[in-house]
């Protein structure tokens, strides 16, 4: 959702991966298809109108609810791709497909284009350029815009025998919201914590 409440998603018609249909809810006009914007997918979108998400058979695509531009963003040489989260200096993450069906994670920018990522998944990106992941080890990170990695694990270390085992979303002021899992029973818990205590390098 963007500061003017506007909120984007998409609709499955059938279990065919490509029988989707992009949609925004505005408040003060309801919900409406982005099909005329050749949305298949909406992941996410920003203060200034500009929606991640993907188009067709998911390809990575930047739409612009202002001017109508699609662009499609491109894969690491393999048929799909997704951007999943969008700041508001145009930034995304998402992952795309290398020749190998293999999934990678990348960022991509208006300046440089698509990049692949030091990370196993990436998550969530706010305005400071950090993005929320997994390491390639499996543990949840905090990548900063140097390329540094944050091991996220103290900020569960208080709280009992848990593990962060899934990753939401990643505000400007470094909240991470997620789920985390108890070592010894299984049960699941919410996770609303602040990223910038900071731990230790990420070993991964």
């Amino acid at each position: 959702m963007d500061a003017l409440g506007r909120v984007v998603g998409f609709s499955n018609h059938s279990s065919y991966w490509g029988d989707t249909t992009a949609w925004i809810w505005e408040p003060a006009l309801g919900t409406r298809s982005l099909r005329d914007h050749s949305a298949a997918v909406a992941n996410a979108i920003n203060d200034v109108g500009e929606i991640a998400g993907g188009i067709g058979i998911r390809r990575a695509a930047r739409f612009d609810l202002v001017t109508g531009e699609c662009v499609v963003l491109g894969t690491f040489g393999g048929e799909h791709s997704e951007a999943t989260d969008v700041n508001d200096a145009g930034h995304r993450i998402g992952w795309a497909l290398t020749p190998l069906y293999e999934p990678k994670p990348f960022l991509w920018t208006p300046e440089l284009g698509m990049r692949p990522l030091a990370l196993g998944s990436a998550r969530a990106l706010n305005d400071r350029g950090e993005i929320l992941g997994f390491s390639q080890a499996g543990r949840a990170v905090l990548l900063e815009p140097d390329g540094s990695l944050v091991d996220l694990a103290h900020e569960v270390n208080g709280l009992g025998p848990f593990e962060i085992v899934r990753l939401e979303d990643l505000d400007d002021a470094g909240w991470i919201g997620g789920q985390v899992r108890h070592s010894a029973s299984g049960a699941l818990r919410g996770l609303l914590r602040p990223a910038y205590s900071r731990g230790a390098p990420a070993g991964a």
